[in-house]
């Protein structure tokens, strides 16, 4: 009767898990089939377990074999405990934390607001923060006595503030002995509104904080094996490894030289045009100089006689539109070059820099449901497909609405969601197309945006030199 019931309710589900995994499905069936020798309980669990996401469910629906006569679960029978849920972004559910990556849209926030004083541009203030950043990947250097041993770089640090309160971090990098210099990353929570509490680089106010800094008045210890290391700094100074520069000024190597996937198409058309691998760099740092920015090939610009207007439109959507976006694909590429086939155990990294994709698409100023659809515009490319859709009447689920929210991102959410998935199950080659789709809908607000600033100088004739510096 038992084996009966079994192969029945297998049947009844195996091509659900077939469509997730063939590999679990199969080991369900060898176990559970009419005439199987043995069955092995650990095994048809974990092969059910492994697949609950992609089927929808959750350990928790599912619960485990239940023991009333002891109001406790059966030995090897209590449930599965579901991963951990993060903080949605626009209404994608990462499932890492990328709350410090979300953040970089606070650097732009910040970037802006010096461009954008009352009293005209602080061009001196926004490169500050377009070279230092401020508000991700926030890390201390210490000054420190020659080290006795080196340091792997992930070991715990902790210390303490000014105020005296714990700060923890770990070492940014592998140390070697006798160095005389010690990076230290902040630790980062999963909650967006305070994710780090140290924010300094190239800040000097807005974002600033330094509440959660560590302060040298305190020794650092740092979680050695077998015993711990207490370290006495002389100085520190607090920085970010990450930055709006670092995104232009770091692909070469990222996106052209040193990656499993080199070169990445996007980019290298980039660079075949420009023939510049910091073209992004090369055009914000002109605007904020204004100076001329004359690259190898195509596409010369010259900010030296332009009104200040058309240099902060220039800089602030060179940032966003250049470098970030082009940031965006790099972190598309680097997880399919993570992924490892048919592996669902092994994709953490691969999802990991999905997730960071996202991320930065986004920004932490949409919140967890996308504030730009109700006018409430963040910074990053998401909001630009929200404002041109409204410009262009792309807007809504059908693209021909001038309400509803940017079809673009409609269509990128669903992309967003069934790469991530297909990269948890191991299924890698099916995560190409889908990258090469979000590159083609990430590239119409660029499009409708080159459209809308020729519409306006060339047809309407305006001669307003914002929108010069918009449409370039």
């Amino acid at each position: 009767k038992e084996k009966g019931e079994g192969a029945v309710f297998a049947a009844s589900v195996l091509p659900l898990v077939a469509a997730c995994s063939d590999l679990d499905a199969s080991t369900i069936y060898d176990n559970l089939r009419l005439g199987a020798p043995s069955t092995s309980w650990s095994a048809v669990k974990a092969a059910f377990e492994r697949n609950y996401e992609c089927m929808g469910i959750t350990c928790a629906e599912v619960g485990g074999i239940w023991d009333a006569a002891s109001n406790s679960y059966f030995a090897a029978g209590a449930p599965c405990v579901d991963p951990k849920l993060y903080e949605p972004i626009a209404g994608y559910i990462p499932g890492s934390q990328v709350t410090d990556h979300n953040a970089l849209d606070l650097d732009q926030e910040d970037f802006e607001h010096e461009l954008n004083e009352e009293d005209g541009a602080n061009f001196v203030a926004a490169k500050e923060i377009y070279e230092l950043g401020g508000n991700s990947k926030s890390y201390a250097e210490f000054t420190v006595p020659p080290l006795a041993a080196p340091l792997a770089k992930g070991l715990r640090v902790t210390g303490a503030t000014a105020s005296g309160s714990e700060v923890t971090g770990y070492v940014y990098e592998d140390t070697a002995q006798s160095a005389v210099v010690l990076r230290v990353q902040y630790a980062t929570s999963d909650s967006q509104a305070n994710y780090v509490g140290c924010r300094v680089g190239g800040l000097e106010g807005y974002h600033r904080t330094t509440a959660g800094c560590f302060n040298i008045s305190s020794e650092l210890t740092i979680a050695t094996f077998p015993d711990e290391t207490t370290i006495a700094a002389t100085a520190v100074a607090h920085k970010n490894g990450r930055t709006l520069q670092s995104f232009s000024t770091n692909a070469q190597g990222l996106m052209y030289d040193n990656c499993p996937g080199c070169p990445y198409k996007h980019y290298k058309m980039f660079y075949d045009y420009y023939g510049d691998f910091d073209y992004a760099d090369k055009w914000v740092t002109a605007a904020l100089d204004g100076t001329a920015a004359d690259f190898t090939r195509n596409g010369d610009a010259d900010f030296s006689s332009v009104a200040e207007v058309a240099r902060v439109e220039a800089a602030q959507k060179g940032t966003a539109y250049m470098s970030v976006w082009m940031y965006v694909i790099r972190e598309f590429e680097d997880a399919i070059d993570d992924c490892t086939l048919a592996c669902i155990d092994c994709n953490y990294a691969a999802a990991h820099a999905w997730d960071e994709g996202v991320a930065f698409y986004t920004g932490s100023l949409e919140g967890s449901s996308g504030n730009s659809k109700s006018g409430d515009y963040g910074l990053m490319p998401y909001a630009l497909a929200e404002k041109r859709c409204i410009n262009m009447r792309t807007c809504g689920a059908d693209g021909d609405s001038v309400s509803g929210g940017s079809r673009v991102n409609h269509e990128l959410s669903l992309l967003f969601l069934g790469g991530q998935q297909r990269l948890q199950r191991g299924e890698c080659s099916a995560v190409r197309p889908i990258v090469d789709r979000i590159v083609q809908l990430m590239t119409v607000p660029l499009v409708q945006g080159s459209l809308r600033y020729a519409y306006k100088l060339g047809y309407q004739g305006s001669t307003l030199p914002k929108e010069k510096g918009e449409g370039a």
